[in-house]
């Protein structure tokens, strides 16, 4: 068809139509080349459902001739955690992949393929995830697994449709023993108060009236704490998210004594890596302050593993909460959780409630 017997169709650029037959025509450059056939048709909706259809095809029928590589599952890993870093993911999120991987991962998926992976493959891994690992950190494990498999499928592999395990199965096939939530008593808490160390002191008592989990206080940073508002933002790794926790006043003045005289520069609590750089405490730093306060406390049973964890604290706090009375979307705000996680792992009955109610009951 020559230049002088077509028109341009308007609103359609690529669109020419054929002036003694009608027939429209569809030219387009692509990649340098010339695509150019003709629709068979004489009405524009028509003559475009035509193109779509044939584009496609044409696509198809290209990508069909590429064969992906059979790439390593470690290197998409590496892909992955580079998209982290492209999207503005923070270094702590990025090392959780790293971590991932050389705790977790690396050990299955180290000698496997992307064309090895599909549902029964991932079946495998859970199975021996549970084997070897508790249960209560499968959430995360979980959801970088899901970040892989949707990698893979963006990249075109044919992983297929994956359905992954819920908590009930979890619960119902992990042989390993579960680890039982400690309270602790007033007197116990208060005993721990006592400590000579003042940011073990500071510590504690942070845990136990807001709740915070471990790794939140340490990732702290004094700009967290308002004392205008009377609050602390604080970042949550595990959803990803910010939570806001108001303060009592006498929580205001422990945060305002112990930035005055305690705190680092940057964060709360502060140590230094093997170059001598100011990072945020290491757990094991915390751990040992731990140790020393709720033996120094006199705590019962206080050496045997998961018989006294730090974690407790925020147990303790949780059932405060609940003792108190307060609303469970609050308690579930303040504390970061979802409904059924604070009613199934945090809320508990303690001795000292159940001898209150009993003496309220019979007054």
């Amino acid at each position: 068809m020559s230049n002088d017997k077509k028109t341009s169709i308007n609103r359609f650029p690529n669109y020419y139509r054929d002036e003694r037959s009608g027939i429209i025509h569809f030219r387009k450059r692509i990649n340098g080349h010339y695509i150019q056939f003709s629709t068979k048709e004489t009405t524009v909706n028509k003559a475009v459902d035509f193109v779509n259809k044939k584009l496609k095809s044409l696509r198809l029928s290209k990508s069909s001739n590429t064969k992906l590589p059979n790439a390593s599952i470690e290197r998409l890993w590496g892909e992955v955690i580079e998209s982290k870093i492209a999207s503005g993911k923070t270094p702590q999120t990025v090392e959780k992949y790293h971590m991932n991987w050389r705790v977790i991962f690396s050990k299955y998926f180290k000698d496997l393929y992307a064309l090895d992976i599909d549902q029964e493959q991932v079946i495998k891994f859970e199975n021996w995830y549970l084997e070897n690992f508790p249960k209560r950190n499968y959430f995360n494990t979980k959801k970088h697994l899901r970040v892989l498999i949707k990698h893979m499928q963006k990249q075109g592999y044919p992983v297929g449709e994956i359905v992954y395990n819920d908590l009930d199965k979890i619960i119902d096939r992990n042989t390993r023993k579960e680890k039982v939530g400690r309270i602790y008593t007033k007197d116990e808490i208060n005993s721990l108060l006592a400590t000579k160390n003042m940011k073990a002191r500071f510590a504690i008592n942070i845990y136990v009236h807001t709740g915070l989990r471990k790794n939140e206080l340490l990732e702290l940073e004094k700009s967290a704490f308002s004392e205008i508002k009377k609050h602390i933002k604080v970042w949550m790794p595990k959803t990803g998210k910010y939570k806001i926790i108001p303060l009592p006043t006498f929580l205001v003045k422990e945060f305002k004594g112990f930035i005055k005289n305690y705190s680092g520069k940057k964060y709360l609590f502060e140590s230094k890596d093997r170059n001598g750089v100011t990072v945020s405490m290491r757990p094991q730093l915390m751990d040992k302050m731990w140790k020393e306060a709720k033996l120094e406390a006199g705590i019962e049973r206080a050496l045997e593993k998961n018989k006294a964890r730090i974690h407790d604290l925020r147990h303790t706090c949780a059932t405060r909460f609940a003792e108190k009375g307060m609303p469970i979307a609050t308690a579930c705000a303040i504390l970061g959780m979802s409904l059924s996680e604070y009613e199934k792992t945090y809320l508990k009955v303690t001795e000292e409630s159940k001898k209150e109610w009993i003496e309220r009951v019979y007054e």
